[in-house]
């Protein structure tokens, strides 16, 4: 196939609008072909990651500090955690668009299930680790890091859903991590809480063997597929020419735009990469979407940190002032958390709704705009435990919710089919590579000059993306 070929101007679903006779699933419509089971997976693979993340971010702190495993100092705790996350995000790293391309390679179904057992198998395994942290549950960890990846890299939803329905799909993987948060603190926490920290890791793990199964039947592998030339396509257009003939459209769309070709199937690994890699790089090139796009998961990656991480050492600077101390702070933390929790639950069909009926230009001047005005609020607040912290909260919360699926769903609607997990691979590590970048620039932007400029350095960047999205929009260079 000549890459070059294609011109990202030509759009076969705007030309034909083709008959869709997919199933449809609260509101979601599915490509022909695919089921409610298969589509039901989605939010089931991201329900088993937030269970099986919860033990590995938040529940290790207990093993730590258990004296008849690992046994860490109270004092010391904060620098193991940290450390533990911080070298498993350069695994994430090393492998994330590694990841993408195994995806196209060897398909989905295989490579996903494959992580939820690595998954497993690691926290079976955790507990043995001890009592040493180094080197076995570093390793355990960054391990863990690379098999959730595997998950939040996942194309399924473009591959089972169409086009115009990803932004309620979206909002229905999203609907996973609440299920899974729900899971967590309403069934697992109360199975598990007279049980020792050994019992309880096991247990998750055999969740997670059992979830397996249940995909091993919900889950379809779509078939490998690639794209016919522009000289083929131009043929078959100009024998379109009234829409009495559009009723077989969806056939022909089939002919149209992706065949089965065993040149790319039986072809080495090397092979393979080469081309992957050649097509992402010509998409980047060619579609000003994917540039926006990476701008915005770079951008919402730094407002993840800043809300969860940056907002939590603000609200702690008050300790031995405004709160009595460290455990108050940590508990308003809670407190606020549980409010914006409750709030994107309310967001998630709506969003979904608009990111699918309205243009990405037109809302996120208006989204970003809340963030902007969440930050400036800040500097205005002097009672950590006043209405107006918890509505910033609030608002920080919800506009980078509402940011992060709206460009989510950008992404996934313009990703072309042969190369969704290379390019998801791809976004993810921009992502992770802001995950790190902030957190150093953050860090020394609270350390020397105050735990507001945190919140200003991402201020700044919100403002550029809204500037970049009106500018382009105002130009016609971007109308998506």
């Amino acid at each position: 196939m000549n890459i070059e070929e294609r011109s990202p101007d030509f759009d076969i679903e705007k030309k034909f609008k083709p008959i869709n006779r997919g199933r449809e699933f609260m509101g979601i419509k599915l490509k022909e072909g695919y089921t409610v089971a298969n589509l039901i997976s989605i939010p089931l693979i991201t329900a088993s990651l937030t269970v099986s993340s919860f033990y590995l971010g938040i529940q290790i702190v207990f093993i730590l500090r258990d004296p008849e495993y690992f046994n860490v100092p109270k004092e010391n705790i904060g620098t193991v955690t940290n450390s533990l996350t911080f070298y498993a995000t350069f695994f994430q790293i090393a492998l994330v668009i590694i990841i993408g391309y195994i995806y196209d390679i060897f398909g989905r179904k295989i490579t996903l299930l494959a992580s939820l057992i690595g998954g497993a198998i690691v926290l079976f395994l955790l507990p043995y680790t001890a009592p040493n942290v180094w080197p076995g549950l570093y390793l355990l960890r960054a391990i863990y890091a690379v098999f959730a990846t595997v998950g939040v890299c996942s194309p399924l939803i473009n591959d089972y859903v169409v086009k115009e329905s990803r932004g309620k799909a979206n909002a229905f993987q999203n609907s996973g991590v609440i299920i899974g948060e729900l899971f967590n603190l309403f069934v697992l926490l109360k199975l598990t809480k007279d049980l020792s920290n050994s019992l309880q890791y096991q247990l998750v793990a055999v969740f997670l063997i059992l979830v397996v199964g249940v995909l091993v039947f919900l889950m379809k592998e779509p078939a490998k597929y690639q794209k016919k030339s522009k000289t083929q396509e131009s043929l078959l257009v100009k024998n379109r020419k009234n829409e009495d003939q559009l009723s077989n459209s969806s056939i022909l769309k089939n002919e149209l735009e992706y065949e089965v070709e065993d040149s790319f199937i039986n072809h080495s690994i090397s092979h393979k990469v080469k081309y992957l890699t050649k097509h992402v790089i010509w998409s980047l090139k060619s579609n000003i979407i994917f540039p926006v796009c990476y701008f915005g998961i770079f951008l919402m990656r730094m407002n993840a940190v800043m809300v969860v991480t940056f907002y939590t050492l603000w609200l702690s600077g008050f300790a031995g002032t405004a709160l009595k101390d460290q455990d108050e702070a940590s508990e308003l933390f809670q407190e606020y958390l549980t409010m914006a929790v409750l709030c994107v639950i309310i967001l998630i069909v709506p969003v979904g709704k608009m990111s699918d009926r309205f243009k990405y230009k037109d809302l996120i001047p208006w989204i970003g705009s809340i963030n902007v005005l969440a930050i400036y609020l800040i500097y205005q607040i002097k009672d950590p435990k006043s209405f107006e912290a918890m509505i910033v909260f609030v608002l920080m919360t919800c506009s980078l919710f509402m940011q992060n699926l709206l460009t989510d769903t950008l992404f996934q609607k313009n990703i072309p089919k042969d190369i969704r997990g290379s390019m998801i691979g791809c976004y993810n590590f921009v992502g992770i590579i802001a995950i790190l970048f902030f957190s150093k620039i953050g860090g020394y932007l609270h350390d020397q000059y105050g735990s507001q400029y945190p919140f200003v350095f991402v201020g700044v960047f919100q403002v550029a993306f809204i500037l970049i999205i009106i500018i382009l929009g105002l130009t016609n260079k971007f109308n998506s």
